[in-house]
């Protein structure tokens, strides 16, 4: 019987490439997920009260839990700054507050929508 396929460096070769771009692709999809949850998570760190203060946050870390095709999950921690407001001004800034969430996000259009919040 004659050999149809051999293995050789081409066909090696062809599946590290095969591989690596397979692992880009999923990196790259992992951090847009990530960057969307960063900036859903600052706006819902952030607030403002009128009479009352404001509040700062920044993300530290985002890091994707769960991911399939329609839906993730992404794990988010923020250090929150909170300001308090006296006749008008901001004055009194509390110590950081570590907070996080878990966001859930669904998938429709190709684009990333935040569905729910659970706050930790």
């Amino acid at each position: 019987m004659e050999k149809i396929f051999s293995i050789n460096k081409w066909s090696v070769g062809l599946c590290a490439v095969i591989i690596g771009v397979f692992a880009l692709v999923q990196y790259t999809s992992n951090e847009h997920l990530v960057a969307a949850a960063t900036l859903n998570a600052e706006h819902i760190f952030s607030w403002t009260w009128l009479g009352t203060g404001r509040s700062h946050a920044v993300v530290e870390k985002a890091e994707v839990v769960k991911r399939s095709e329609t839906d993730a999950i992404v794990r988010v921690k923020a250090r929150q700054t909170i300001e308090q407001e006296e006749s008008g001004k901001f004055i009194e800034k509390k110590p950081e507050i570590a907070c996080g969430a878990l966001l859930t996000f669904y998938r429709a259009d190709k684009e990333w929508i935040l569905a729910k919040v659970e706050f930790q």
